[in-house]
């Protein structure tokens, strides 16, 4: 199997000799110099790595149609640098996926990384795939699926933004949007499946959680010209529990009033299956969003997201917080 090395700056390969597998370094010789309000990646991905008490920033990158990983490092999350990330993308000859790489997310399951991220044939519908890694973030990514397979998500609908939810019994769930300009009505669809417990496929149908023009603060995005349709989006879903209050707060992306912004959705029963709640305050609203949440070094909530400022992209990190089981507007 045929094997190819994808870094963010394929001309500093001697760099590559500093390092070890998978980005791990054996010196930090600083270079920390981008700030994020530098850094012009979107659906930027934060990992917490308490081990050696840093963060991992990764987002997708692809060169001459193979795709990879941009891997970015830093030490207090406002000073960063490209990291040389080897071998990270293993990708076997003859994947199906050929394009629409996109939003690649981290998760630490049952002693793996896992990455979850957007892909498409070259023909046909993208869909959400996984990938396992090994015990660092930054270790190799091959294929779960076998090769005759490429998505988890329904073959004849356009699904992007998967991620992981693992509920209090251990169960994991994959959650994805269902695209607007795939949709009967034009209203994007958040969809969730329980999965197996190893990943390595469904475990049961997909079942519908809430379309995106029931929200507060949702405008649509735009009217489809064939049929008079107002269109709206449904983008990036990510759970997160709230244990003071038992709700489950999504926070997922849409058009608002003031541009692309951050929604949340509420499941005060704590399950998955909902009911959600979409009467909340928008937690962003001017020009920014496919958020996640994480805890730093601290222990402390922050959220990460990308915006637009002066035509320009560029990466977020503010501190979050939740009170009476809803996230305060930033």
């Amino acid at each position: 199997m045929r094997k190819f090395i994808v870094m963010a700056g394929l001309l500093l390969m001697s760099a590559l000799q500093a390092f070890g597998q998978g980005g791990r370094t054996s010196s930090d010789n600083g270079g920390y110099d981008l700030t994020p309000f530098k850094m012009a990646i979107r659906d930027p991905f934060i990992v917490t790595d308490h081990d050696n008490g840093c963060y991992w920033l990764m987002c997708p990158k692809t060169v001459n149609g193979v795709f990879g990983l941009s891997v970015y490092k830093s030490l207090n999350l406002e000073r960063w640098k490209w990291v040389p990330s080897g071998n990270v993308f293993n990708i076997p000859d003859g994947w199906l996926g050929k394009k629409d790489f996109w939003a690649p997310d981290f998760y630490f399951y049952r002693g793996s990384w896992w990455c979850f991220f957007t892909i498409a044939p070259e023909t046909g519908v993208r869909g959400v795939t996984i990938w396992k890694g090994g015990s660092h973030p930054t270790d190799p990514y091959s294929p779960v699926l076998p090769p005759d397979r490429l998505c988890y998500t329904p073959e004849n609908q356009y699904c992007i933004d998967g991620s992981l939810y693992v509920d209090d019994r251990g169960t994991p769930y994959l959650l994805w949007s269902h695209e607007f300009i795939d949709t009967d009505d034009g209203d994007g669809v958040m969809y969730a499946v329980r999965m197996k417990k190893d990943l390595s496929g469904t475990s049961g149908r997909p079942f519908r959680l809430f379309s995106a023009s029931g929200a507060r603060g949702v405008v649509p995005a735009g009217t489809n010209q064939m049929n008079g349709r107002k269109q709206y989006v449904t983008d990036a879903p990510f759970v997160w529990k709230d244990e003071e209050s038992g709700n489950l707060i999504m926070i997922w992306s849409s058009m608002t009033a003031g541009g692309y912004g951050i929604l949340q959705a509420i499941s005060p029963s704590g399950k998955i299956d909902g009911p959600w709640e979409l009467d909340n305050p928008p937690v962003f609203t001017n020009k920014g969003g496919h958020a996640h949440i994480f805890r730093d070094l601290n222990g402390k909530l922050r959220i990460v997201f990308f915006r637009k400022k002066q035509g320009k992209t560029q990466v977020c990190i503010k501190p979050l917080f939740i009170e009476d089981g809803k996230i305060l507007p930033l």
